[in-house]
């Protein structure tokens, strides 16, 4: 008797539950397999990132822990000659910056079997020489100048001689191809420092006169200066200003002449009227009107002070930052520009403009106290003329009598002083010009 209609597998339902289990079975037994051959594969992976493959020794401490890991010898050693630098790579390696001891150029004692055919030149106190007292030596953060344009310039001269008698062809080529490039940036550093040096010298003379004169002038300034707060100017006179102005103030006992206002006026603003690009006019009318009463009278004496201040705070200035520029460009390039004359009048000129600026509000100060500000409220003033504080509150006051509202006789006030051509500063500017 068969069995039952309900047991019977008249669908082969049986047959295909019993294949898929089979099935799924075999999938998790690869998965697990997968899985396990993955995580493996990662620490495989890992170890040869971590690996040193640029020597021997690095080379047999990968193949022993691969073995170890139960790597095939076969897949090991595959592994290592793919891995393995050229000789190229192995020597460039040595001498790489990031590994350069403090003090000292990197890699100067590589590694003899690192790249074959070359031994490792001799050692500082071998008959080389400190790399550390060679003065002008590049350092692992600082190139010679001659060598920046070379990739490979914090290689020691040294080590690409050996390299260049390598039994290795491609090292030897290196070596020889880096040697010939390094001796023709050589040769085109020398050919410009010498074109430069001997455009920039006759200018850094001059620099190192002017500060040796600088010092004479600050010393006539500070008397000048004490003259005047004791009350005794008589002591300044022609002669005196003679010596101060040197060959510019030939002459300066007949300060009448053409000449002679030319050179004082030369003396006192040329260089700065030069540099600043904008020749005041105000500054120049009352230098020419000072001159004949040079040493006579104390506004001229004053007036001439702010003068000879003004010229040789720009003087001072025009040195420091010689000095700095200089220095920049001897470590960028390793000489001075044929144009640092041109580089340093660039850097000056704002500087020049502010003295000016405060030459010319001292100078319009001394003459209102002379003059009065009653007098010269109402006069045009030349270009340059700088509005100084207590002008701007004459006039103020002056508006506040037909205007009383404060605020409209300010705006007022101001307008009166531009139409009469005045110069207005800042208030931070009028703090620092004042006398």
């Amino acid at each position: 008797m068969g069995a039952p209609i309900y047991l019977q597998d008249t669908s082969g339902l049986a047959q295909g539950i019993t294949q898929a289990g089979s099935a799924l079975g075999g999938a998790l037994g690869q998965r697990a397999k997968t899985e396990t051959e993955r995580k493996r594969l990662e620490e495989i992976s890992g170890y040869i990132k971590e690996a040193d493959f640029s020597t021997p020794e690095g080379q047999r401490k990968f193949l022993m822990g691969a073995i170890k890991k139960k790597m095939d010898p076969k897949d090991a050693a595959l592994i290592i000659k793919q891995m393995k630098p050229s000789s190229i790579q192995s020597f460039i390696g040595q001498f790489k910056q990031p590994g350069a001891q403090p003090g000292g150029q990197p890699g100067l004692e590589p590694t003899p079997s690192a790249h074959p055919g070359v031994q490792p030149p001799p050692t500082a106190g071998a008959g080389v020489g400190d790399p550390n007292v060679i003065e002008g030596a590049p350092t692992p953060t600082s190139q010679h100048p001659a060598t920046k344009g070379d990739p490979f310039g914090y290689i020691p001269d040294e080590a690409l001689v050996y390299a260049s008698a390598s039994d290795d062809k491609p090292l030897a080529d290196f070596g020889k191809t880096n040697l010939d490039y390094r001796d023709s940036l050589h040769k085109r550093f020398t050919a410009d420092r010498t074109y430069h040096t001997s455009r920039s010298k006759k200018y850094m003379e001059s620099i190192d006169s002017l500060r040796s004169d600088l010092r004479s002038k600050r010393s006539a300034i500070e008397n000048l200066k004490f003259g005047i707060k004791q009350g005794n100017l008589e002591q300044f006179g022609q002669d005196w200003w003679a010596d101060r102005l040197g060959k510019w103030g030939t002459g300066l006992v007949t300060p009448t002449g053409a000449l002679v206002k030319t050179n004082v006026k030369e003396f006192m603003i040329g260089d700065l009227s030069r540099i600043s690009g904008r020749p005041n006019m105000f500054i120049e009318q009352r230098i020419l009107g000072m001159t004949p009463q040079i040493g006579q009278t104390d506004e001229s004496n004053l007036a001439m002070l702010t003068s000879l201040e003004g010229q040789t705070e720009l003087q001072e200035k025009k040195v420091q930052l010689t000095d700095e520029i200089a220095e920049r460009f001897e470590n960028e390039l390793g000489y001075v520009p044929g144009n640092i004359s041109r580089i340093v009048d660039q850097a000056l000129q704002p500087y020049a403009i502010d003295i000016q600026n405060k030459e010319a509000y001292q100078m319009r100060t001394l003459q209102e106290r002379s003059d009065g500000l009653e007098k010269l409220a109402n006069k045009k003033v030349v270009q340059g003329t700088p509005l100084t504080k207590e002008m701007a509150t004459f006039l103020y006051k002056k508006a506040l009598e037909k205007e009383p509202d404060k605020e409209k006789a300010k705006i007022k006030a101001k307008k009166f002083a531009g139409k009469l051509g005045y110069t207005i500063h800042t208030a931070e500017e009028y703090e620092r010009y004042k006398l």
